[in-house]
This record gives C-alpha cells, sequence and structure tokens, in this order.
C-alpha cells in the first residue's frame, strides 16, 4: 500500500507528525510487528492519514 503510492517510511512518518529520524523507525517497526501495542493516538493519526490519501479505503 504505501510502496504502491510511492511513499517511502520517513515520509509516512513525517505526514503523520513523527520526526525524520524516530519516525522512520517507529513506521519500520509496526510494519514488521514489533510494535504490539501502539498509542491509540498514534493508531488514529495514521488511519485518518490513511483514509485521507485514499491509500486505504
Amino acid at each position: 500500500m504505501r510502496e504502491e503510492s510511492g511513499l517511502s517510511q520517513a515520509e509516512v512518518a513525517e505526514r503523520i507528525g513523527l520526526s525524520l529520524k524516530s519516525g522512520k523507525g517507529y513506521i519500520s517497526h509496526l510494519v514488521k510487528g514489533r510494535i504490539k501495542n501502539p498509542p491509540s493516538g498514534r493508531i488514529e493519526e495514521l488511519s485518518s492519514y490513511l483514509f485521507l490519501t485514499g491509500l486505504f479505503d
């Protein structure tokens, strides 16, 4: 989904309000299942971004 849109992990992180350095690692860990219980606020930010950009219907 992210790759199909042409976005890097860093770009997704930046668009949901994370810093470039920590955000890229956060998205990577999230995708790989290393973050078992992400904060609900972060989930809401990510899902809102995906819906708004049409990456997830």
